[in-house]
Parts: structure tokens; sequence; C-alpha cells
């Protein structure tokens, strides 16, 4: 049987970018809205669960790549967002008002631990 070498020549690194997350993750701090967080260790996804005091617009943007989640939040309802991240890329999140958070998590893609 013939296989096809689907690696085109990336390393295990570039392809676990792709990958889906891992159960192995970091704990992250929340800052301010707008503060940018840089130097993602790895390939992975930045997850976050956070309840506010007011209905509120909250944004999670991977500004190395352009892209993100936006949502709108009732007050004192419960978001979740999550998005991929690449090795070194800077992200940030926008929102207003008070927030708690119950999670703020860097996951590992799988391979890349």
């Amino acid at each position: 049987m013939n296989y096809i070498d689907l690696t085109n020549g990336f390393t295990t690194s570039e392809i676990s970018a792709m990958g889906f997350p891992s159960a192995t993750y970091e704990e992250l701090t929340l800052g301010a809205s707008g503060d940018t967080y840089e130097a993602v260790p790895a390939n992975g996804y930045i997850y976050i669960n956070m309840k506010t005091d007011a209905s509120d617009r909250i944004s999670l943007h991977n500004l190395t790549k352009g892209y993100g989640v936006r949502t709108y939040q009732p007050a004192n309802t419960s978001t979740q967002l999550f998005i991929p991240v690449n090795k070194n890329d800077t992200f940030t999140i926008l929102y207003s008002g008070t927030a708690t958070v119950s999670v703020f998590e860097f996951f590992y893609a799988q391979g890349e631990i």
C-alpha cells in the first residue's frame, strides 16, 4: 500500500498548530480591559469564562492574526470565549464594568506537550 506524506515539510510544531486542545493548561491572570497578553508559550487555545455586573460586550482577539470572538452578555450572566493562538501570538480581552473571572487559561495544543 502506498502512503501519502501529508506533512509536506512542516515540523511537528507547525502541524500541532492545527491540533485540538490538550488537557494540559496554564492558569492566567486577567488584567484591565484592553491589556495585551504577549508571548504565548506554545501553540494552543485561550479560554475565558467571565461574568460581569452589568450588560456588556466582551471580546477576545488574537492581535497577531487579526481574528477574534465577541459576544453581548446580559447582566449577571456568564460567558465563555475560546480562540486558537500560535506560539508568540499576542491577544487582548475587551470588556467594561467589573468582571469576575472563574476561568482564564491557556490550553496547549496536542503535540506541544
